[in-house]
């Protein structure tokens, strides 16, 4: 009886989605009679079950849930801003940043990663500031902190490279830079994975998320063994010869 109860809780979720789905896409239609079926479509439908203007990571997903493995396609990434790191996805001193920090000023262009639409916009004082969340066609999300205006809204549609806002310093921020995060079913995966920041490109066109390799620093955390030491180590020494390299 138990069993039977959660399956048809499961079901009513699914069509509560399907639901959703169907009037974001009647409004969007609403508001633009011209627009075409790919205008109103739904990034990675197939991979997420829900479509939220609600929160960050609204997905909850343990990565012990994710698929073994996914193929992303990356060869159709625009840099948000062709600069350079400033600050590494990884522990910092009381917390772990989940997110690549990129140098620039106040009121630089910042530009869609890949074509997708706009998740959710938002202001948080404490943290990104204001920010961005894009999901993509290719089922990545990815989020822009810092910007000193949002030039988007919620459900619009956006094609690679677009400008989606002005760069800048607001919310917690010790000067102007973008905080750039790349995420699957709301789990974040170091940025410097997948692309070459120095030659503002992807390091492949594909990028297999593996659940041990793309979220090493999750399992690292989790055993709060050795190993997570070591791994801070590593990312600290990393971070240090890439600031070398990078002063001018």
């Amino acid at each position: 009886m138990y069993h039977k109860e959660i399956a048809a809780v499961d079901d009513v979720q699914r069509q509560i989605n399907a639901l959703n789905t169907l009037m974001l896409q009647k409004m969007q239609q609403e508001e633009d009679p011209y627009a075409t079926e790919e205008d109103t479509k739904i990034p990675a439908s197939g991979v997420y079950e829900t479509w939220t203007n609600r929160r960050i990571n609204p997905y909850m997903t343990p990565i012990s849930k994710l698929p073994d493995s996914v193929r992303v396609n990356l060869s159709q990434y625009v840099p948000p801003v062709a600069t350079y790191i400033t600050s590494h996805f990884g522990m910092r001193r009381y917390r772990f940043h989940y997110g690549t920090d990129l140098k620039l000023n106040v009121g630089d262009p910042v530009h869609a990663a890949f074509s997708g639409r706009v998740r959710i916009t938002g202001y948080e004082a404490g943290g990104y500031g204001n920010y961005v969340v894009i999901r993509h066609d290719n089922g990545l999300e990815t989020v822009y902190g810092h910007l000193s205006k949002v030039m988007v809204h919620e459900n619009q549609p956006l094609r690679a490279g677009d400008v989606l806002g002005l760069g800048g310093s607001t919310g917690h921020s010790t000067g102007p830079h973008l905080h750039f995060e790349t995420r699957y079913l709301g789990n974040a995966i170091n940025p410097e994975k997948l692309f070459d920041f120095a030659y503002h490109m992807p390091i492949n066109d594909i990028y297999v998320i593996s659940k041990t390799k793309s979220f090493d620093y999750n399992y690292a955390k989790a055993s709060k063994s050795s190993a997570y030491k070591k791994y801070v180590a590593k990312s600290g020494k990393k971070h240090k010869s890439s600031k070398r390299r990078h002063r001018r």
